[in-house]
C-alpha cells in the first residue's frame, strides 16, 4: 500500500482464489440432487435491494446528502419495506434462502446477534483504521515511514508518489518547514507573504490569475484574512493586482524561484540517511519536480 495503488489489496488475493478454484475442481466430489432446486428469486433479489438501500443511507448520509434530505429518508424507508417485503415472502417460499423458523431457536438468534456485533466491530476497524492512521496520523500501511536510516526510498518515479514522500518528509521534521527554507532562501520577506506567494501560484497554475476566494477555497479561511497580506506583496513589487485578481510580477517570480530551490535543498538535507541510489533518484525527480515548479512560475509572470 506504500508503493502501489490500494487496488493491490484486493490484486494478492487473485492467484490464491485460482488456486483454490482449482483444488476444489479437483477434490471435491460430485453431488447429483435427487429433484430440482426451487431457487428463492424473489428473496435474493429484495435481500439484495433492501442491503444496497442500506449501504447507500450510511455511505451518503451526512456526506453527499444531509440525514434530513429526502434522498436519504426516502432511501431508508424504501429499504425497511424491502426487508419486511423480504421476511413475508420467506414465510411463503418453497425452498426459502433463510428460513423464517430458524429464528424461533434461541441459539441461533442468540449467535446471530452476536456474530452481527463482531463483524461489524471487526469489519469497521479493519476498514477505517488502516485509512486513518495512513491519511490522519501519517503512518505507513508496512509500519516502514518511508524515510531514515536502514530504509530504502520509495519509488520517486511519479509526481504523486514524490508528493506523499514530501508529505512524510514536512510531518516528521522537528522543526518549522516553512521558517527553514525562507531561511535558506535568504529571501527578506515575512513567513505570511512567502506563504500566500505559493497559494498565489498554485492558484494561478492554470489561467495565470489567483483570486482570494480561490485561496478561500484551498484553504478554507475567509479571503479577507489575506487582503492585507496580498496588498503588502502588491506594494512590494511580488505581485500585480488586477481587476480579475492577483498575478505574478517578474520580482514575484525571482522570488518564487529562490524559495522553490531552498525547498529542494531542505528536502535533500532532512534524507542525508538515505543509501546514495536511492537518494539520487529521490534528487532527479525532486529536481524535474521543481523546474516545473519554476518554469511555470516565470510563466506566469509573463501572461
Amino acid at each position: 500500500m506504500d508503493h502501489l495503488s490500494w487496488r493491490w489489496a484486493f490484486y494478492v488475493n487473485i492467484p490464491l482464489g485460482v488456486a483454490v478454484v482449482l483444488v476444489a475442481i479437483a477434490a471435491l466430489p460430485t453431488i447429483k440432487a435427487g429433484g430440482h432446486p426451487k431457487i428463492d428469486y424473489a428473496g435474493i433479489a429484495l435481500i439484495a435491494l433492501a442491503a444496497t438501500g442500506l449501504t447507500l443511507v450510511t455511505s451518503w448520509g451526512g456526506t453527499e446528502y444531509p440525514w434530513s434530505s429526502p434522498t436519504i429518508l426516502w432511501m431508508a424507508a424504501g429499504s425497511v419495506v424491502l426487508l419486511v417485503a423480504f421476511v413475508f415472502v420467506e414465510q411463503r417460499a418453497a425452498e426459502p434462502m433463510l428460513p423464517m423458523r430458524l429464528f424461533r431457536s434461541r441459539v441461533f438468534t442468540v449467535s446471530g446477534i452476536l456474530s452481527f456485533v463482531v463483524g461489524f466491530a471487526m469489519l469497521g476497524g479493519i476498514t477505517y483504521l488502516p485509512t486513518y492512521l495512513q491519511y490522519v496520523r501519517r503512518a505507513a500501511a508496512t509500519g516502514n515511514s518511508g524515510v531514515g536510516e536502514s530504509f530504502a526510498a520509495p519509488p520517486s518515479n511519479s509526481y504523486d508518489e514524490l508528493r506523499k514522500l514530501v508529505s512524510t518528509v514536512v510531518a516528521k521534521s522537528e522543526e518549522h518547514p516553512g521558517l527553514a527554507v525562507l531561511r535558506r532562501s535568504g529571501v527578506d520577506l515575512p513567513l505570511e507573504q512567502a506563504w500566500l506567494l505559493g497559494r498565489v501560484y498554485r492558484a494561478a497554475a492554470d489561467d495565470g490569475v489567483a483570486t482570494l476566494d480561490e485561496i478561500t477555497e484551498m484553504t478554507e479561511v475567509p479571503g479577507g484574512i489575506f487582503a492585507p497580506t496580498a496588498r503588502a506583496l502588491v506594494e512590494a513589487g511580488h505581485l500585480a493586482a488586477h481587476d480579475d485578481g492577483y498575478r505574478f510580477t517578474g520580482l514575484g517570480a525571482d522570488v518564487f524561484t529562490q524559495l522553490v530551490r531552498a525547498w529542494r535543498r531542505w528536502l535533500l538535507d532532512q534524507l542525508e540517511d538515505w543509501h546514495e541510489p536511492d537518494q539520487r533518484e529521490f534528487a532527479e525527480a525532486l529536481d524535474s519536480f521543481t523546474d516545473e515548479l519554476i518554469e511555470t512560475g516565470r510563466r506566469l509572470s509573463r501572461v
